[in-house]
């Protein structure tokens, strides 16, 4: 591929010998990567179902943040009329949640995340 940024022009590039070998090889192995993206996110899915109510990038956005509350942007397509949680301790616990209608509840006891 670094012939292509020297030559632009995609009829000699094309053109070259092993390319189309190349480029098969390079379709393959994207096919099987995001076969095993999409193994990975039904696994998550099947331990957590609500997970099926987001995208795959939703889902990607979650799981690949170190951040526990990028989870809030989600919260109404996860739970019906929970806006957003109360996160406390400096994001290390959620104490209660939000509804759509400004209500709150806040829990006995704090719950760890993970």
């Amino acid at each position: 591929m670094r012939e292509t940024k020297h030559n632009p022009n995609v009829i000699e590039t094309c053109k070259v010998e092993g390319r189309l070998q190349s480029l098969q090889g390079l379709s393959k192995d994207l096919d099987q990567c995001q076969k095993k993206l999409s193994d990975y996110l039904e696994r998550k899915r099947c331990l957590f179902p609500r997970f099926f109510f987001i995208s795959d990038e939703e889902l990607l956005s979650i799981l690949g943040s170190s951040d526990a509350t990028r989870i809030q942007m989600h919260m109404l397509k996860l739970f019906a009329n929970a806006k957003k949680l109360h996160f406390v301790r400096g994001n290390t616990g959620v104490g209660g949640m939000h509804s759509t209608k400004v209500e709150r509840f806040m829990f006995e006891k704090v719950v760890k995340i993970e």
